[in-house]
């Protein structure tokens, strides 16, 4: 993608990176490298953050930051949490506790709305959200309209309540 990115088209496409980062097996170092040994999670993840970092590079090189639809997205959260500010491994009390779930259920999700471009008006929401909240959120940032009777919200609109349920599913 890096390098075939100058060649493509400025608008009207889609394109879907799929990084299993930062995931277990931990194998990667920050700058992405790997060898015959494990790193870490904190390792992976600031390979993953340093793949975004020269994905936004690359964009705003070729004048493609400003109008692109970014959403970073994770498919579950992991065993950790943040403590003192350090990445801390989360004890839990067995993969099914309740400890466990709530650090694998916080997933990350960044969104980057079309038209924005200044970093200073980047904003954090602590609304509740769900990944099916991606679908009408990406949406509406492209001027169509959710389908009716989706349950799920736009992540920028007004309509944001806190939910009274949110569902994890978590299988082994």
């Amino acid at each position: 993608f890096l390098q075939r990115e100058a060649g493509l088209s400025k608008q009207g496409r889609y394109t879907l990176l799929h990084l299993i980062l930062p995931h277990f097996p931990y194998v990667l170092r920050k700058d992405c490298s790997y060898g015959n040994a494990d790193t870490s999670a904190l390792e992976q993840s600031r390979c993953a953050l340093n793949m975004v970092k020269k994905v936004v590079h690359l964009l705003k090189q070729h004048d493609r930051f400003d109008n692109a639809l970014i959403i970073v997205q994770g498919d579950h959260g992991a065993r950790f949490k943040m403590r003192d500010g350090t990445l801390q491994n989360v004890q839990p009390q067995g993969v099914f506790s309740l400890e466990f779930s709530k650090a694998r259920a916080r997933a990350l999700l960044l969104i980057k709305p079309p038209g924005s471009s200044n970093p200073q008006e980047m904003l954090i929401s602590e609304a509740d959200s769900m990944n099916q909240d991606v679908a009408p959120t990406l949406l509406e940032a492209v001027g169509l309209s959710p389908t009716p009777g989706m349950t799920a919200k736009n992540l920028f609109g007004s309509e944001l309540v806190t939910r009274k349920t949110r569902k994890y599913y978590f299988y082994d």
